[in-house]
């Protein structure tokens, strides 16, 4: 079982589906990979107080990250940044190989644009820059 998700009104409900997460997992004899684990909150003074709270600590993020697609407001993430410069690499070998347009546009489109597309549903920060 992978990522599980949830979205709680307070810190007191957060608390709470977290302890029945563990209860449960437990009880079903599942191990979850700690190292994984995302908590965050859409304020920052939150995630502040998120952060004082000594084993949620390690695990409060700014940005959650599933799949390689950030979820959150903001500039982009650093693994972001460097998924758009390769696919700009990507189309930069993609104009320059010897075959013909047609080709060179179903593999731009199929590779590059997906490439630098990924994750991103709202966000278009990059592409003005």
């Amino acid at each position: 079982m992978d990522d599980r998700s949830w979205a709680s009104p307070t810190w007191y409900s957060f608390r709470h589906v977290l302890n029945l997460w563990c209860t449960h997992a437990n009880h079903l004899g599942l191990r979850d990979n700690s190292e994984k684990s995302q908590y965050t909150h859409k304020r920052l003074l939150q995630r502040k107080f998120m952060r004082s709270i000594g084993h949620v600590a390690p695990c409060v993020v700014d940005h959650l990250c599933a799949l390689g697609a950030y979820l959150g407001h903001g500039p982009p993430q650093p693994k972001e940044t460097e998924r758009f410069s390769k696919a700009m690499a990507c189309a930069a070998k993609i104009r320059a190989a010897p075959a013909s347009a047609y080709v060179r546009i179903f593999v731009a489109s199929s590779a590059a644009a997906m490439k630098a597309a990924y994750g991103w549903l709202v966000f278009l920060g990059l592409l003005k820059s």
